[in-house]
């Protein structure tokens, strides 16, 4: 693992670089211990046991094509609340999509970036120790898709016909993150971006897999990040599940 030139937007921080790794979720936390500074970076071509926010679910990606990293903050850089910290940097990744590729990008509550209803980033955030570890896992240069991944997921390169510079979009990914964290309007971004917001959709309550089944309507989300659902027993606030696909 070697540092490359450039440097994190958050304090000028190092970024590290990896063909391969195990996790880079896992490889944070190691550099934390070591007292590497916040804002700190690491970066894999590869991740052998990369995962989600569920249990069971990996990140699929192709060697070398797109971008799998995970940086970490100190508690005293992350304007509270954490909870809200997935759709605030789902914001950030949104924002940068759209002004530097031009692609309608929606965040997914509570952790995803779709693009025209396809996936194109996962985000996976943990507190630990005394940090936030965030992990971010954004589809580039990919042009196909195994199995059922075929019609849900999509890449910069799928949509713009182009390679793009996987260190470019490093950097402003998290320039973009970096904005949104500071922004104290990130509600409002949010919700102009929320998938599926005003329409009806079915909510998974707690796990996805095995969760309540709820109707609403998708209304935003709250200060800490929680989704808005308005039911037939008034608007309700959730703080784990995801919107079914549809």
């Amino acid at each position: 693992m070697l540092p490359i030139e450039r440097t994190s937007p958050f304090h000028g921080s190092p970024i590290f670089h990896k063909d391969e790794t195990t996790s880079t979720m896992v490889d944070a936390k190691n550099l934390y211990l070591q007292s590497l500074p916040s804002g700190t970076v690491v970066w894999a071509d590869h991740q052998v046991a990369g995962r989600g926010r569920v249990p069971g679910r990996r990140w699929v990606s192709e060697p070398g094509e797109n971008l799998l990293f995970t940086f970490f903050l100190r508690k005293d850089d992350v304007p509270e609340p954490f909870p809200s910290l997935p759709v605030r940097v789902g914001l950030g990744v949104a924002r940068y999509l759209e002004e530097v590729w031009d692609l309608p990008a929606r965040v997914k509550w509570p952790n995803d970036v779709l693009v025209k209803d396809r996936k194109i980033c996962g985000i996976l955030c943990e507190v630990k120790y005394e940090a936030v570890f965030v992990g971010i896992g954004l589809n580039v240069n990919q042009r196909s898709f195994p199995g059922e991944l075929s019609r849900r997921a999509t890449s910069i390169r799928r949509e713009r016909h182009r390679r793009a510079d996987l260190e470019e979009v490093l950097v402003g990914v998290l320039e973009g993150v970096k904005a949104v964290l500071g922004d104290g309007e990130w509600r409002e971004g949010v919700d102009r971006r929320l998938w599926r917001r005003g329409e009806e959709v079915v909510f998974l309550e707690g796990d996805p897999d095995r969760g309540v089944r709820v109707r609403g309507v998708v209304e935003g989300v709250g200060g800490a990040g929680e989704l808005l659902l308005r039911t037939e027993a008034g608007v309700r606030a959730f703080v784990s599940g995801e919107v079914e696909w549809g």
